[in-house]
């Protein structure tokens, strides 16, 4: 199999999740669909991406789904919906 391709991700901050601080400057380096260092990864990158204006939260995934029922005199044999809110 070949290796993955290397993507730098340059935000203008990092937050160390550990930690609770932003780390100013730090890179987040993705091979394939994984996080493989964060810091200073730019060597051997095949693509860098500037994203001077956000800071990213690597590590943390929002896994909530809100499902609602059909409404008032729906029954539970009616289709579900997301829930707008």
């Amino acid at each position: 199999m070949a290796d993955p391709t290397a993507t730098v991700l340059r935000p203008a901050g990092v937050l160390d999740i550990d930690s609770g601080e932003v780390l100013a400057g730090a890179a987040i380096r993705v091979e394939g669909n994984r996080i493989t260092g964060i810091g200073d990864v730019d060597a051997d990158a095949h693509e860098v991406i500037d994203l001077p204006e956000i800071t990213l939260m690597p590590g943390l995934m929002d896994m909530e789904v809100d499902l609602v029922l059909g409404g008032p005199g729906a029954g539970l044999s009616d289709p579900d919906r997301v829930d707008p809110v």
